[in-house]
This record gives C-alpha cells, sequence and structure tokens, in this order.
C-alpha cells in the first residue's frame, strides 16, 4: 500500500524570476492522477544541461522514468534512478520565456514521473521573477530632540523590481509603525515588500518614558533584496529632559526692574526688587558683584564715561562707581526717582512718577524743577528721558499716555531747559537709538530718522521691521559692528497654537531679516508644577565685539506672573 512521504526538493537550477507559457509536449498533454510534491522547482532560461534533484527519504535505490513535462523543458534522459540517500535527480536545459516582473510566481505545468514500486509523482514547476530593485531613504538621520510626534520615514524603490525588507535593529524606545496615527508596528524580522517605482512612508513613535535624563541615539536597521545596498541604515536621536537647567543659565533672585549695559568693558547693570539689589555682571569673565540697597530702585542708568551707575530710588537718587560698588554720592528726595541720563554739562537729568523734570548739579548740590513749556505755554510732563548722542539735547516722551509723544528739548543752558520740538508719534516704553543716535527706533517696528531742529511736522520713517502676526515687541537693541537691529517679539508658532517669543536680527541698512533665534526654555517650578517653560528677552545687549547676546530673561507666563528671572549669555557670532 501507498503511504505519504515527507520531500525535500534541491534546486541546482538558479533561483531567479523568470517566466514561461504552459505549452506542453503533444505527447504528454494527457492528465494523469499521482502524488504531488508540495515543493515547487523554480527554474529559468539555462542553455546547458544543469543538474536538478529532489529528496525522497522513503524512496530509495528506485529506478524512475519522465512520464510528461513542460515543453520547455528538454532532459538529458528519461530514465533515472534514487539513490541509496533517496536523492532523486536528472539533468535539465531550459528554453527562454517571457516572464515580466510580479510578486506571485507563475506556474509553468508539472513533472511527472512514475517511480519504481511507487508510482507516480508529480512535481510543479514555476517561474518567479522579482527583477532588480533599488532601495533607498530619504533620511539618514532622525532627530527628535524633545518632541515626541511621530515623524515619517519614506523607503523607496524607484527601479523595475521588487523590494524585499525586513526590520532587524531599532533602539527600545522607538516602534516603526505602518500608520499615521494607529499602532500598527511593525516587528523586527518581519518582511514587508515594495512595488517597482513605488515609495511607502513609515513613521517613527518614539517612547521616551523609561530613558534616562540626555541625549540617546540608536539605529533603525533594515536588511533589503537589493543586492548593491542591503541593508539601510537610519540614525536616530532623542533627548530626555534633565528638568535642571545649564550653568550657563544664570539665575537671579528678585524681580529685574531695570538694565544697562556698558560695551566697553562688557558689563551689565541692572536692579532688582524682592531683594532690593544692585547687580553687575560680566559677560566675559562671568563675574558678579552684587549691592543691597535701602530703598525699592525704579530705574538705573550710566554716565556718559560709563564709569559710575546712575541709580533712581524711591526717595532717593545715588551716583556709584561701578568698578567698587561704592556710592559716589546720595540726594535725598520726596518722590521717586523713575528715569535718569547725564547731561553731559556738569548736570544730570531725571523724572519723577508724575511726570516732572528735574536737574541736578553735581558740583553745586543744586536740585531745580525743570518748567519746559510747551506751545501753549503748558509745562511738559514727561517721565522717560534720553540723551541725544554728543548734543546738548534731551529727547523727551511720557509712559503714561498714548501716544506719548515726542519732545526734542535744548539743553544749551543746562538748568534752563528748552523745547525745540513736539513731534505727535509713539515710540513705546523706552526711547532706544542706534548707538551713532542716526535712528530712533519705535516699539511699532518703525525705524526713524533721529529728529534735529530742522525736522518739519513729521519725523522721517526710515522702514519697517517685516514681523510675523505677533504679540508685540519686548526690546530693541543696535550693534553697530555688525550692523545688526536685534528685537525681541512673539510671532504666532503654529505648533504650540500659540504666541511665542524669539530674537531676531534685521540689517541695520535695509531692515531686512537676517536670521530668527528661538529662545531656550528654563526650568521652573510654577503654581507648584517644575517644568519647562517658555521665556522672554525682556532686556538684551550685544557685546563690544558684536558676537554674544547678553539676555536678561524671564519665564513666559500669563497669571499670575512670575518672577524666574535669569541670564544667559549666547553666542550668535555665526
Amino acid at each position: 500500500m501507498k503511504k505519504k512521504i515527507i520531500y525535500l526538493l534541491t534546486v541546482v537550477v538558479l533561483f531567479i524570476s523568470s517566466s514561461c507559457n504552459n505549452d506542453f509536449l503533444e505527447e504528454n498533454k494527457k492528465q494523469v492522477d499521482g502524488y504531488h510534491l508540495d515543493t515547487p522547482l523554480f527554474v529559468q532560461p539555462v542553455s546547458a544541461y544543469t543538474e536538478a534533484s529532489v529528496t525522497l527519504p522513503d524512496l530509495k535505490n528506485k529506478g524512475f522514468r519522465i512520464l510528461q513535462y513542460p515543453k520547455i523543458i528538454h532532459f538529458e534522459t528519461f530514465d533515472g534512478h534514487i539513490d541509496e540517500s533517496g536523492k532523486l535527480s536528472f539533468r535539465i536545459k531550459v528554453d527562454a520565456y517571457d516572464n515580466p516582473v510580479q510578486l506571485e510566481p507563475q506556474n509553468l505545468g508539472s513533472i511527472i514521473l512514475n517511480v519504481e514500486e511507487f508510482g507516480l509523482l508529480s512535481i510543479n514547476v514555476q517561474s518567479i521573477n522579482w527583477g532588480m530593485p533599488k532601495a533607498s531613504v530619504r533620511e539618514t538621520l532622525v532627530d527628535f530632540d524633545l518632541l515626541r510626534d511621530r515623524k515619517e520615514l519614506r523607503i523607496e524603490n524607484f527601479a523595475d523590481g521588487i523590494l524585499f525588507y525586513k526590520l532587524t535593529k531599532k533602539p527600545s524606545w522607538l516602534e516603526v509603525s505602518k500608520s499615521s496615527w494607529d499602532s500598527d508596528n511593525i516587528k523586527t524580522g518581519d518582511v514587508n515588500y515594495l512595488e517597482p517605482n513605488r515609495y511607502y512612508t513609515l513613521f517613527l513613535i518614539p517612547d521616551a518614558d523609561e530613558l534616562s535624563p540626555g541625549v540617546h541615539e540608536g539605529e533603525i536597521v533594515f536588511e533589503t533584496s537589493d543586492p548593491e545596498h542591503p541593508l539601510l541604515k537610519i540614525n536616530v536621536k532623542i533627548r530626555e529632559r534633565t528638568y535642571e537647567n545649564p550653568e550657563t543659565m544664570i539665575p537671579i533672585e528678585g524681580e529685574v526692574v531695570d538694565a544697562e549695559f556698558d560695551k566697553t568693558t562688557n558689563t551689565a547693570v541692572f536692579i532688582t526688587r524682592n531683594p532690593a539689589k544692585l547687580v553687575a555682571f560680566n559677560a566675559d569673565t562671568g563675574m558678579k558683584k552684587e549691592k543691597l540697597l535701602d530703598k525699592n530702585p525704579y530705574c538705573v542708568g550710566l554716565s556718559a564715561e560709563s564709569n559710575t551707575i546712575l541709580l533712581g530710588e524711591s526717595g532717593q537718587m545715588k551716583f556709584i562707581d561701578l568698578s567698587t560698588f561704592t556710592v559716589k554720592e546720595k540726594v535725598v528726595l520726596p518722590y521717586i526717582v523713575v528715569d535718569i541720563v547725564d547731561g553731559e554739562n556738569g548736570h544730570y537729568y531725571y523724572s519723577n512718577k508724575e511726570g516732572e523734570i528735574y536737574s541736578f548739579n553735581l558740583s553745586s548740590k543744586e536740585v531745580k524743577k525743570q518748567f519746559i513749556a510747551d506751545s501753549f505755554g503748558y509745562g511738559i510732563k514727561a517721565d522717560i528721558l534720553l540723551k541725544v548722542g554728543n548734543k546738548s539735547q534731551l529727547a523727551l516722551t511720557g509712559s503714561f499716555v498714548s501716544p506719548n509723544g515726542f519732545y526734542l528739548i535744548d539743553a544749551a543752558v543746562p538748568d534752563d531747559l528748552k523745547l525745540v520740538h513736539y513731534w505727535h508719534e509713539s515710540f513705546g516704553k523706552k526711547l532706544l537709538t542706534s548707538e551713532d543716535c542716526k535712528y530712533l527706533f519705535s516699539f511699532t517696528s518703525s525705524i526713524y530718522k533721529f529728529p534735529d531742529e530742522n525736522t518739519g511736522n513729521t519725523i522721517h520713517l526710515l522702514g519697517e521691521l517685516s514681523l510675523q502676526s505677533h504679540t508685540g515687541i519686548t526690546w530693541m537693541h543696535h550693534s553697530a559692528l555688525t550692523s545688526s537691529v536685534w528685537i525681541s517679539y512673539s510671532p504666532y508658532d503654529p505648533s504650540q497654537s500659540w504666541f511665542k517669543e524669539v530674537i531676531a536680527e534685521y540689517d541695520d541698512k535695509t531692515f531686512d531679516l537676517k536670521r530668527t533665534i528661538a529662545l531656550n526654555e528654563y526650568v521652573a517650578t510654577y503654581n507648584g508644577t517644575k517644568d519647562y517653560y517658555h521665556t522672554s528677552a525682556r532686556y538684551f545687549f550685544s557685546t563690544k565685539a558684536g558676537n554674544k547676546l547678553f539676555l536678561i530673561k524671564n519665564i513666559d507666563v500669563a497669571s499670575p506672573p512670575a518672577d524666574t528671572w535669569h541670564i544667559e549669555i549666547i553666542d550668535v557670532s555665526t
């Protein structure tokens, strides 16, 4: 009685894609019943006789005869013998045939043999042509940084061949998915294919929950059927936050009220409340000096020679040596000093909260209230002061009205100030100019030619800084050495669906945008939650060489406000 046996096929004919038709010799078209070998014989055109063999462990030392076969196959002999190991072999050659590139094998018919003492055995003949694929990827580095969104990875096969690829390696913190939204993940060892001249987009999904703080790197590896590119390798990186600020961010205690910068020594001078302090920080050396104040400060400035700090406080005004922090002069007053400038004529000019302007003669110690009549004979009210370059002039404006106006004042007679001209314009919370005092900056992004006594009723507009949709300009600064106008402002950030502050650099002649710099986040505890928070550069200054920006920042939160101020010095040389 015939029994079922296990078949093992050994193919000596090269395993490669081909095709042929199902034509048979006329004498072999008769169908014959018998055992069918599950494993097919794959063939390709070959002009010389080549051995093909089948191992049949249960059929040893038996003769066989070829009875039926496809027309394209030619046998060297139709008779053969199965040896003592069960190896059934025959020598064949195969005619050329048409075989298009396709995924599934093409059936070419069957070889039917009559085996001694067993009967009929059928071997299916197939041809397969997967062509010559070309494997490639668009990205060789995928850097998630702090983002946890899915990123695309595109596998391409722009050639006339079917590409098989298998994921063999990936980091433990990453999944590779076929879906842009679901978790249809590819497992290591899974074989996938890509048809000719196609690409497929995979999605890389980070899972950083178990990662330690720091930067983690890994590699995604696909094995492919492309002999020229058997491996596709993609480097991947991710950064897990430490919830600690770097040493380059120096915390400031209290609330920063005002700031100035001395470019001759690259020293920032600023004042804080809660606690009330005067602070000087050198951007080159990192050295910091502090002085506790006995009164709440409101404004800080520098003398014309930048060697004396001008400090306005509640009920007094001080002149402090920049290098030693010793008080050179103290003037007790019955009001709050909110702004102070060096008139460079032996006099200093300051304002109080009521918008009154005073002069102080350092030699005689005389304080004199200045009545500056406007065109109608009324006294000018202003609390924001600016010394105009090397001229005997002041510029005044007010923070308590809008538009706050712009007053040009003659200070040729130091203790008798006179109005030169008034322009009904708004320039914002501070009068900021270019280093040579030729440009006047507006917090509305307009750049004006600094007016003088010959300017008409309209201040000449030089240009506008192109800004995205934003919530306002925070600060502006000019660097003559790099011909740059720097601003900090908050454009709309689609990734955050909110406004996020940046620093932007513009050419000071064309006013074209040069670049935009994202502000680093800061780790703070706000409303009981420790996290990374967006920041705002409330004050910043370019160093003497123009290669660094000295930033005084706070975290950017809505309500309640926070006092999480800090210093950061960033390199802007490239």
